[in-house]
């Protein structure tokens, strides 16, 4: 999962950019349908009154105060008309274009202790990949550039700051001069010049998220402001391509019961799913573009493995796969060897191998033996540990500081063969009440040895 930290000098530059001066883009960026707004700000020009307290509802808590749509008898400017399509050209000069909601329903995404939320999230109809998106805004009793994220297919997010400022005043403006009007006596204020909503644009080619697939967009109420709102999103959608593979997998050989990864590539626009397949079967889980093997077993010597990747480019899915790869497994012939033997404390014994061991052998206490001069000791248990090349015994209490051999028979490595430890094979400690703990210090190993009544430790 990708997260990229905002605002980045470059974004931070062109958003800057964008606030301070019109400039010329590549192509123009045309309305994006949303959903997730939440107050109808908006009086209709088919409205009657005042009062006007049955068509819209308040921005701003305590000022009773909102837009009316052009056209309202007796109001001389007004937010587009529905018959514009409620449409408008950004007055920053880039092109582009935003769409209003319809102006009998929700057509604002309002953040105030009014609405009960400071975070709101606007969801696109259509998740799709944009090479550049916009959206207009502004607050009320305050403002400033709190932050929004972007939210894309693949759990990824990008984080930076959009223009929230007062909706009277400020510069650099997408559009302004509608006015604002009072829901109960209608009288209006601001013409010919407020109030205004403020445009912001995100490049997501220069953020490196031109090929991502935009889900939706967070925004956060501007910090010391009455409200927030969010208007409109619009956007200039990606030039999209199809699936390709780029980097084939390449065979491998690798010892039985070792790791080993494939690993290939594919580019498009919208970024292509990819997933693996053994022998023609689907892997589950298997949705990365390097494939990991943890231990490979004589089952998997010849498999062959294929990356599949897919996607949907201008509606018309492709799907493409990619060149085979071929896993080459060495038998494993050696026997696993009993490597030490050590005291946990007066009551367990610890063995360790040189391999992993199959836990039908290794957990049959019949298998071992521990015998001390005076005689056999009771084994009650003998467990795996995670690495399952260790064997922890629970015994009967041992003698502090006295000597004992521990004896192995039958047991088995995890290899297809089953490779047996050499019957009989020991290793010989001494008891005691510490522990050996390892520090991941070099070797060779550590020692504790008796002396009179005490030990000489030595660290590896």
């Amino acid at each position: 999962m990708k997260f990229w930290p905002g605002p980045c000098c470059c974004l931070v530059a062109a958003v800057v950019l964008l606030f301070a001066a019109p400039f010329a883009p590549a192509a123009d960026m045309t309305p994006i349908s949303v959903t997730g707004f939440n107050r109808d700000l908006v009086i209709e020009n088919t409205a009657s009154g005042p009062p006007y307290g049955g068509y819209a509802v308040e921005l701003n808590p305590g000022e009773n105060l909102s837009f009316y749509e052009a056209g309202l008898p007796g109001k001389s400017y007004g937010l587009p008309a529905s018959s514009l399509a409620r449409s408008f050209t950004s007055a920053l000069g880039d092109g582009t274009v935003f769409q209003f909601q319809p102006y009998t329903g929700n057509n604002a995404l309002v953040l105030s202790s009014q609405t009960g939320i400071s975070t709101g999230t606007l969801v696109l109809s259509s998740s799709n990949t944009f090479t550049r998106v916009a959206f207009i805004a502004h607050s009320a009793s305050g403002g400033g550039t709190p932050n929004v994220t972007l939210n894309f297919s693949d759990s990824s997010t990008y984080v930076t700051f959009y223009n929230a400022q007062d909706w009277f005043f400020n510069p650099d403006y997408a559009i302004a001069g509608m006015e604002r009007i009072n829901l109960n006596t209608g009288t209006t204020q601001g013409a010919p010049d407020n109030p205004r909503m403020y445009q912001t644009t995100i490049d997501l080619a220069a953020i490196g998220a031109a090929g991502e697939t935009l889900v939706s967009l967070t925004f956060d109420q501007a910090a010391g402001s009455g409200s927030t709102a969010i208007y409109a999103v619009s956007g200039e959608i990606g030039w999209q391509t199809p699936a390709t593979i780029v980097s084939h997998p390449a065979s491998a050989t690798v010892n039985e019961l070792a790791s080993t990864n494939f690993t290939a590539a594919a580019s498009g626009n919208p970024i292509p799913t990819v997933q693996w397949y053994r022998n023609g079967v689907l892997i589950p889980g298997a949705t990365q573009s390097t494939y990991t093997i943890t231990a490979a077993a004589m089952t998997d010597h010849n498999a062959v493995y294929r990356m599949v990747a897919s996607n949907v480019a201008s509606n018309i899915s492709y799907v493409v796969t990619s060149g085979p790869a071929t896993l080459t497994v060495i038998a494993d012939t050696t026997r696993p060897v009993l490597l030490a033997a050590n005291s946990l404390s007066l009551n367990q014994v610890i063995a360790r191998f040189s391999e992993r061991l199959t836990p039908a052998t290794a957990h049959f206490v019949a298998n071992y033996s521990v015998t001390g001069t005076n005689g056999a000791v009771s084994i009650s248990s003998a467990t795996l540990d995670a690495s399952q090349s260790n064997v922890v015994l629970s015994v009967g209490t041992l003698i502090d500081r006295a000597p004992y051999t521990l004896t192995v028979n039958n047991l088995s490595d995890q290899s297809a063969a089953g490779n047996r430890v050499l019957p009989n094979s020991q290793a010989s400690f001494i008891a005691s009440t510490y522990a050996p703990l390892d520090i991941g210090g070099p070797t060779p190993p550590g020692l504790q040895v008796p002396a009179g009544n005490g030990w000489n430790i030595s660290g590896g």
